[in-house]
This record gives C-alpha cells, structure tokens and sequence, in this order.
C-alpha cells in the first residue's frame, strides 16, 4: 500500500501538509500526476457542462453552445493541469495552450466515435442506459488519451530545452 503513496505525501507532517503535498506542490511522479489529472478533468467536464447549459438557455444553436462550452473547458484543463499537474516552467505558454488545444480537439473527436461505438454496443440495455455507459466508457478512454498525450509533449520539451 504504500507504494501507492507518494514518498511526499507520507513524509509531509499534518494534514494540511499531506493535502498539499498530494495536490499542489511540485511532483514529476507519474502516478500522482494521473491522480491530480483526475480532478482536473473532472473540473474541466463540469465547467463544459455548467457552460453549455447556461449558454443554451440563451443561445438556441446546438453547435455554439456545445463549442463555447468544449472551449471553456480546454481552457480550465489548461489553466487546472499547469497548477497542479504540469507544473514546470515553460518558455512558450501560448504554444503549451495551443497544444492542449489540438490534444483537447483530438479528444473529442475521439470522444464522439467512441460514444457512438460504445452506444451502438449497448443499445440493448436502453436508450438512457446506452448513453450513460456509453458517456461514462469514452470519457475515461479520453481522460488516458489527454494525460498521455499532455505528459508524452512535456517530456519531449524536456529533452528539446536540454539540447
């Protein structure tokens, strides 16, 4: 079990040290990373879903609603991940945002086949059931897509900002 845990997190003194320790200070261990990464996509759906049904009750356009929304959310993702999980200084942000973006817009087209393949699958299960298993299976595939893509452009930064 605690191989799980972090060497910061069990060596950090109090409570409020450990909740530090776990969730903002600076730590390059992937695992931790994937935990943090967990609440900023979380935060991040819940800023794209919160926006898209505030601006659908003023905007009757499927497409903008869904997209201010989408484009809410890239930029809580962005803004969530280089806090608490990417935390390493960078010479470009704007490059870093347009990146997340691409990532973020890869993830949804993603998002959609895979919703369309998983609903398709369970339709047998019921409409509502179907979406919902459906939501819940691409929305954690493009959760590992997203991390994965993220971490693999800063460990390429990485090795580019030591040559």
């Amino acid at each position: 079990m605690k191989r799980l845990i972090p060497a910061a997190v069990r060596e950090a003194k109090g409570p409020r040290a450990k909740l530090s320790a776990l969730f903002l200070e600076k730590n390059e261990d992937s695992g931790l990373q994937f935990f943090r990464y967990l609440f900023v996509g979380g935060a991040s759906f819940l800023a794209d879903t919160l926006t898209l049904m505030i601006v659908s009750q003023f905007v009757a356009t499927k497409w903008i609603y869904v997209s201010v929304g989408y484009a809410v959310g890239i930029a809580v993702n962005f803004l969530l991940g280089k806090w608490m999980v990417f935390q390493k200084k960078r010479k470009h942000p704007s490059l870093e945002f347009l990146v997340t973006a691409v990532i973020s817009v890869i993830g949804l087209f993603l998002t959609n086949w895979l919703f369309a393949l998983f609903f398709d699958w369970f339709a047998g299960a019921g409409a509502d059931a179907a979406k919902l298993i459906a939501k819940v299976i691409a929305a954690g595939l493009v959760l590992i897509w997203n991390f994965c893509a993220r971490k693999g452009y800063y460990a390429f930064l990485d090795r580019v900002e030591k040559e």
